[in-house]
This record gives C-alpha cells, sequence and structure tokens, in this order.
C-alpha cells in the first residue's frame, strides 16, 4: 500500500464500521512492535513523518506544513491514517494529504519522542511514508515518496474500539468489502 492508498483504505475502513474499526495508528502500532504482535514478513503503513516543507514531495510537504503552522503543531509531525485524508488536487498525483484530525496525531516532543524511543530509521526533511518493514524495522524515511507500492504488502493489523468477543470475524467481514470498495475507486481514476 502506499499513503494515498492506506488513507483511503482507512476512511473505507472507518466509514463502513461507524468509526470502531481502523488501521493502527502510530502509537497502537509501536506498542504492538514492542510486545512482539506484529508478524514477520509483513509490512505495514502508519501514516506519514512531516518534518519541514522540503523534498522529496516538496507540494505535500508544503501543503501539510501550512496546516500546521496555522494549527500550531510543533515539527516533526506525526500522521496516522485516522488523522489524515485526502483532497482533490495537486499537479504530481492529483490527490494531496491532508491533516484533517488530531486523532492518531503526534507533534513536537511527543513525535521526537515516539520516532526515538522506537528506534525509527528516518530522515530529517519533507515529508515521508511511516511504517514498519517486513523485518521489523520500523522507518520514517522510506525510499523518500509516498507513493511507493510493494507487492507483498498487507494490512497486518486493524485497531477496533468495543468488544473482543467475535472480533476477528468482524474485521474479516469488513476488510472484503473495503478491499472492493477500493477496487472500485482505482479502476475508476484509470
Amino acid at each position: 500500500m502506499n499513503t494515498p492508498k492506506g488513507i483511503i483504505a482507512n476512511r473505507v475502513l472507518m466509514k463502513r464500521t461507524n468509526g470502531k474499526q481502523w488501521l493502527p495508528t502510530i502509537k497502537e502500532g509501536t506498542e504492538l512492535q514492542r510486545q512482539n504482535m506484529l508478524h514477520s514478513g509483513v509490512l505495514i503503513d502508519f501514516g506519514l513523518a512531516l518534518y519541514d516543507d522540503r523534498n522529496p514531495d516538496e507540494e505535500i510537504a508544503q501543503s501539510l506544513s501550512a496546516t500546521a503552522k496555522a494549527k500550531n503543531y510543533a515539527m516533526p509531525i506525526l500522521a496516522s491514517f485516522k488523522s489524515l485524508d485526502l483532497k482533490m488536487g495537486g499537479a504530481k498525483y492529483g490527490v494531496m494529504p491532508q491533516i484533517v484530525s488530531a486523532d492518531g496525531l503526534y507533534h513536537g516532543a511527543e513525535a521526537e519522542s515516539l520516532l526515538s524511543d522506537n528506534s525509527f530509521y528516518r530522515e530529517n526533511s519533507g515529508v515521508r511514508s511511516l511504517l514498519r518493514y517486513r523485518n521489523g524495522n520500523l522507518y520514517a524515511n522510506w525510499s523518500g515518496v509516498l507513493v511507493n507500492f510493494i507487492e507483498y504488502c498487507r494490512v497486518g493489523r486493524v485497531s477496533a474500539e468495543g468488544s473482543a468477543q467475535n472480533l476477528e470475524q468482524e474485521v474479516l467481514e469488513n476488510v472484503s468489502p473495503t478491499r472492493k470498495s477500493l477496487d472500485s475507486i482505482f479502476s475508476s481514476t484509470q
């Protein structure tokens, strides 16, 4: 998955479940990692890291930085899929990630602590993908672009609120229609 597809997948999943299921936030993901609860061999995206308004993906970095400045968010910013959405526009991809919620958003000292305490491999400029690679390493710099797609990428975890009873079945029932929704969204844009 790439970042824009992750944003769409999360929005579809949350809409289908009335906000009760979502892709893991950065804090949820790092806690699952700490407890060895993430499968090896699975790449898991958590959102994006914003350091400043420079390259790579300068257009997106500048847009997100403007929002951060308007809301007085200190850099760096770690934005989980729950805190992101897409708007139409942008010369490079035709869509632009945007910060729409503080839910799953970490900035300033808290973001710096999450990056440091969890040993993220990182860069220090622009906007970057934030993920756990299939070997278990955490990255806030993956290849410098937000639209990479890797063939062995899978949704390794879904977070939810509510009863744990029958959670696995409920998630599976929602992931399949989410996949169909994503397939229809992307086939209609081609």
